[in-house]
């Protein structure tokens, strides 16, 4: 377990030192997520989030998204409530084109926690490869666990009825 939490915590720093993809160019707004956590199954696991996007543009409507984050690689314990939260950034946006951010955003994970504690998540992909989670994730979780590995996130609109969510 000593080894697994460094090998998470030596993933975290790489993630964090890394440089903001260099087609990065207009911010579109905030993307923030949640999820009441999940039991990891050593090599991987699943985890279900309720997500909102809040664009740059304030007249803009805040919209809802319902995500899956699947990530392979070592994984062990259990996690309860995790807080997600990136700044979404498009290569190439013309004002008056239309925004949505769902599609699979593919990239790395690590996260690390005893009670409390935290991780980060580099993702890009979306819509045509045409976004980026950017710098990275800033996460907030509670539980035991380790995690680091080669991530999935598919984040897809909310259905227009009210979503109960239950992981």
């Amino acid at each position: 377990m000593k080894h697994t939490a460094l090998l998470a915590v030596a993933a975290i720093a790489a993630a964090v030192s890394l440089p903001a993809a260099a087609k990065a160019d207009t911010k579109l707004g905030l993307l923030t997520c949640q999820s009441d956590g999940a039991l990891a199954y050593v090599i991987g696991s699943t985890k279900d989030y309720l997500c909102t996007f809040k664009p740059a543009d304030r007249t803009a409507p805040i919209e809802p998204y319902v995500a899956r984050l699947d990530t392979v690689g070592v994984d062990v314990g259990i996690t309860g409530r995790q807080d997600l939260s990136w700044i979404v950034y498009a290569g190439s946006f013309e004002n008056g084109q239309p925004v949505s951010i769902a599609g699979n955003y593919y990239g790395v994970s690590a996260d690390a926690s005893v009670a409390a504690g935290g991780g980060a998540k580099i993702l890009g992909g979306g819509p045509d490869g045409g976004f980026t989670l950017q710098p990275t994730s800033l996460q907030a979780q509670f539980g035991l666990n380790a995690t680091a590995g080669i991530s999935r996130f598919s984040l897809e609109h909310a259905p227009s009825e009210r979503v109960i969510y239950k992981p």
